[in-house]
């Protein structure tokens, strides 16, 4: 999966354990056709958003991915 990352901030004072001041990860991901090879609206490639959120029980982030 071909991905940039952006991070949200939740600023919730708590630790890490308790699943603050940890941070979302949004992963993008390019739209593909049946060939594989990425689609483009115009110039820009086509890119879907996955949300991945940290969970404090696993000490792990969670989400979904192609």
């Amino acid at each position: 999966m071909s991905a940039r990352l952006l991070r949200r901030g939740q600023g919730t004072g708590r630790t890490a354990q308790e699943g603050g001041d940890v941070k979302d990860i949004e992963i993008y991901s390019y739209i593909r056709d049946k060939r594989g090879r990425i689609r483009y609206k115009g110039e820009k490639a086509m890119t879907r958003p996955h949300l991945w959120q940290f969970d404090p029980q696993t000490q792990r982030y969670e989400g979904q991915a192609e």
